[in-house]
């Protein structure tokens, strides 16, 4: 996935992880060593994010002649070969020439690649799956989306679209009169994001409490919510018969307390073995991906 046999071991690189509610900047050299670390709120603005990654490698005092470049992770459809941010519902983005853009505001090379994506190159270089081939990274956030590697390396699909679950239905969720597109979230969302967790009466802190006293209105809320979480799991690991499935994103640290849950209902739901495990890197997973890819890019010129 990565090769670290890059000729300047002097070389710093800034992987930002732009979300749906905040912005981490994180610069690392080449062996992923964290040099500085900044989080701050997000923004759709280019100009006040380039503010942003500005002053955060200004905070670092860092040599900004040793950065080599900047590598982002967007939550949207990216055209990693344009550099084109094709559709980012969470920032209003539509066919925005992205790279082209950052680079005139940031002065050297940029990078885009998708959010999840990012985060399984992250897990991958230095986290959960650094012994896999073929994992699937689930994103539990603001959204829901996956990322697909298969034989070492990202499926992407014919138009960068691989992976977008959250728009996968069940017979319940179909309607005639509703179409669904990327302006909106998708089904699977409305069910199992962090967004659709705080949708509910009562706080999502409330009801991970029930859940686990086993009782009140937020021991049923969790408990529909691990059914259907585990139905996705089984559902692509029978799909893609997987090493491991990986679960991050905000609502992870969660689930970290019920994965052996999720474990038996997957195993009972599908015949095709899978190793399921959360992050390892949190929520910097993002941004340690964004920056790997940047390294790949840069070592391929």
């Amino acid at each position: 996935m990565i090769d670290l046999s890059h000729n300047d071991s002097d070389a710093l690189y800034v992987g930002v992880d732009i979300g749906g509610t905040k912005v981490i900047v994180q610069i690392v050299d080449r062996n992923g060593r964290v040099v500085s670390r900044h989080k701050t709120t997000t923004s759709s603005d280019l100009n006040s994010i380039a503010e942003i990654v500005n002053e955060c490698v200004s905070d670092s005092k860092v040599n900004k002649d040793k950065i080599a470049g900047y590598g982002f992770g967007v939550p949207a459809v990216t055209d990693i070969d344009k550099g084109i941010v094709i559709e980012a519902p969470a920032l209003q983005w539509h066919s925005l020439n992205f790279v082209e853009q950052m680079q005139a505001l940031l002065m050297k090379t940029v990078t885009v690649e998708n959010d999840v994506n990012c985060a399984a190159l992250g897990e991958r270089w230095l986290g959960s799956a650094k012994s896999a081939d073929d994992f699937v990274f689930i994103a539990i956030g603001t959204g829901v989306g996956a990322a697909i590697v298969t034989g070492g390396k990202l499926f992407y699909g014919n138009r960068f679209m691989a992976g977008e679950i959250g728009y996968l239905l069940s017979e319940e969720d179909w309607q005639e009169n509703k179409r669904y597109t990327f302006k909106n979230f998708g089904a699977l969302e409305e069910k199992i994001s962090g967004r659709a967790l705080s949708s509910h009466r009562i706080r999502p802190e409330m009801i991970f409490k029930q859940y686990k006293e086993n009782n009140g209105e937020g021991f049923d809320i969790f408990t529909q919510y691990l059914k259907t979480l585990s139905i996705t799991i089984a559902n692509l690991s029978s799909l893609l018969n997987p090493q491991k499935i990986i679960l991050g994103g905000g609502v992870s640290e969660a689930l970290s307390e019920v994965i052996d849950h999720l474990r038996d209902q997957v195993a009972k739901m599908s015949p095709v073995p899978v190793i399921i495990e959360c992050s390892t890197l949190g929520e910097n997973a993002g941004a340690y991906g964004a920056a790997a890819f940047l390294i790949n890019k840069l070592d391929a010129q």
